[in-house]
């Protein structure tokens, strides 16, 4: 999994797709494209030896007003997107909790499936010339009963979360884009077998010049600066 990437505008999460092939871990509303490459991917992207996923947002257009509700029997969640008033800025917050354990429940209370998101985003200019400050983060969480009469406990549970600056510039045959990006993601086994935490940053810059319409010039450079913690979990530390 380490040599593949799943990407959302070249800021690496652990997972696009709650419980692996459930609902996405951001709204539709935020995707304008996703791109898929097996093999032979772009430059830019680097550091990886498999395939990549990355799917590509999109700024609000300035003035543009949306409300989106969903509920059903799995989750429910709410989309707002509105101007900010005498300003060029658009704020959009989205949100959702799934139950998927509460259909469960019907069958067996010995498990238990759950999951929520949250999204964040101001966007200001224009798609070519401007800002966007974003906040994003996931939790997917599976839980089991050890033994009859016994609470459930957490057996793995994903946990993410980013902070995303963008800047866009554009001139003509000219344009640049400037990123930093910082998050944590958490993964945990469960209490008695411990879990791992990343801290990370990750800069990046792309400028591209297009010389004609079938010659374009590109030159990057991105960085990664990361800190791992590990529990080990109270079985191994009791070891110890």
């Amino acid at each position: 999994p380490s040599s593949t990437g799943f990407l959302l505008d070249k800021v690496r999460v652990p997972l696009l797709f709650h419980l692996l092939g459930g609902p996405s871990v951001i709204h539709p509303e935020f995707i304008e494209e996703i791109h898929f490459y097996p093999g032979g991917f772009p430059p830019h992207y680097g550091g990886y030896t498999g395939g990549i996923i990355d799917g590509e947002t999109r700024s609000a257009r300035r003035g543009e007003r949306l409300i989106d509700i969903d509920l059903n029997l799995l989750q429910s969640g709410l989309l707002i997107r509105t101007p900010i008033p005498h300003t060029d800025v658009t704020f959009t917050g989205a949100g959702r909790i799934g139950y998927p354990g509460e259909l469960i429940s019907l069958l067996t209370d010995d498990f238990n499936l759950e999951y929520w998101d949250y999204q964040t985003r101001l966007d200001g200019g224009t798609p070519r010339n401007g800002w966007t400050l974003s906040a994003l983060g996931a939790r997917d969480q599976i839980q089991s009963r050890p033994a009859p009469d016994e609470p459930l406990e957490t057996t793995l549970r994903y946990e993410f979360h980013r902070v995303d600056i963008k800047h866009r510039y554009g001139s003509g045959a000219f344009s640049l884009k400037s990123q930093v990006a910082t998050g944590q993601d958490l993964t945990s086994f469960g209490e008695e077998n411990g879990s791992i935490k990343l801290w990370y940053i990750s800069p990046r810059a792309d400028a591209e010049y297009r010389f004609n319409n079938a010659w374009t010039g590109l030159l990057g450079v991105d960085g990664s600066f990361r800190s791992t913690e590990l529990d080990q979990g109270s079985v191994a530390g009791g070891d110890m």
